[in-house]
């Protein structure tokens, strides 16, 4: 597949030390877990921010602003990714030739198009057809179609295949016969979604039909994550936690993505993401900390984030957004860090 490519190996390393972001721990709590103090300016969580100002101190939401105020929030330098090669051997999780298709992946296919839609599996490369193929062929646990966490299961697969999985630097446990809340950055189960790097599923209740759920995915920074979000991950509706940095997320944010109304974090910062943020969030009464720094978002800064009533911290520097800071945006008084 064409594709852009990635760094060398060395910018890990090196030149990107420059541009690290911290990771904060997931939790149901809003707070950052960072060692940046909102208060405290000079201990802001970025070397690179032109500033971090505490909303606390000014009614206005910038001090350098006119009545025909830009932003000067700049992207990166690079425009395009280009590709780290990986000395990591790759995995044999890439499913074998389709041949026939069998009446297992029939089923399967017919069971996913309603998510995915019919065409995108008359593409044998797609990432949802080589998803299918997994679940339907390879994957060990052989869920029927009817299974509550069939769907749950595939979207997995499918992130993993849509972000270049076989190579990622840390993967452990992805597309083995593990259940997917084991698989990396998910890392088990809890009562109430847990924290820490534990506890990314909710475990089952006791009624029938009830599964475990996803409700944290927590990839973390340099990770080698390469592509485009799917947009079935909307459909992992318990999502709360949901973390990929410094890696290479290409295209724009899937509008499903705002189906995660349980959404608290949301941490994509320094990767390769352009358009405007998903409108779709608007009115999330859960999201607390969003960072979109360091990525390529070129629309008008997003009306949405003004309806964000319990956002506390908002990082969306080295962008290029457009325009005027929304008036609207001084409404929010939890709002401590933009």
């Amino acid at each position: 597949r064409a594709m852009p490519s990635r760094a060398p190996t060395s910018m890990d390393e090196s030149d990107r030390d420059a541009i690290v972001a911290p990771s904060i721990s997931g939790s149901d709590t809003l707070t950052p877990s960072s060692n940046a103090s909102p208060d405290d300016p000079s201990n802001a969580p970025f070397s690179l921010a032109p500033s971090i100002k505490s909303l606390e101190d000014s009614s206005e939401p910038t001090s350098s602003t006119t009545d025909d105020q830009i932003l000067t929030i700049e992207a990166p330098v690079s425009d395009t990714p280009t590709k780290q090669t990986t000395t990591l051997a790759p995995t044999s999780t890439a499913p074998s030739s389709a041949g026939p298709v069998s009446a297992r992946l029939q089923a399967a296919i017919g069971k996913l198009s309603d998510l995915s839609g019919e065409d995108v599996f008359n593409d044998t490369s797609s990432p949802q057809f080589l998803a299918a193929m997994w679940i339907s062929h390879e994957d060990t646990l052989q869920l029927g179609v009817d299974d509550p966490r069939f769907e749950q299961r595939y979207i997995m697969a499918l992130f993993y295949y849509a972000m270049d999985g076989n190579n990622w630097n840390q993967k452990q446990g992805w597309l083995t016969g593990e259940s997917e809340c084991y698989w990396f950055g998910i890392d088990g189960n809890a009562r109430g979604c847990g924290g820490d790097g534990v506890g990314g599923c909710i475990a089952r209740g006791d009624f029938v039909g009830d599964y475990d759920k996803i409700c944290r995915l927590d990839m973390g920074r340099l990770n080698n994550l390469y592509g485009q979000l799917p947009s079935e991950l909307g459909n992992l509706a318990e999502m709360r936690y949901f973390e990929i940095q410094d890696d290479y997320i290409l295209g724009t944010l899937p509008q499903s993505l705002g189906n995660w109304k349980q959404l608290h974090t949301f941490l994509i910062g320094g990767n390769y993401i352009s358009g405007g943020f998903p409108s779709t969030f608007e009115g999330n009464e859960m999201l607390g900390t969003i960072f979109i720094d360091r990525n390529r978002f070129n629309s008008t800064f997003p009306n949405v984030f003004s309806t964000l009533k319990n956002l506390e911290w908002l990082d969306a520097e080295q962008n290029g957004f457009k325009g005027s800071l929304p008036a609207s945006i001084t409404s929010l008084k939890r709002l401590r860090i933009l």
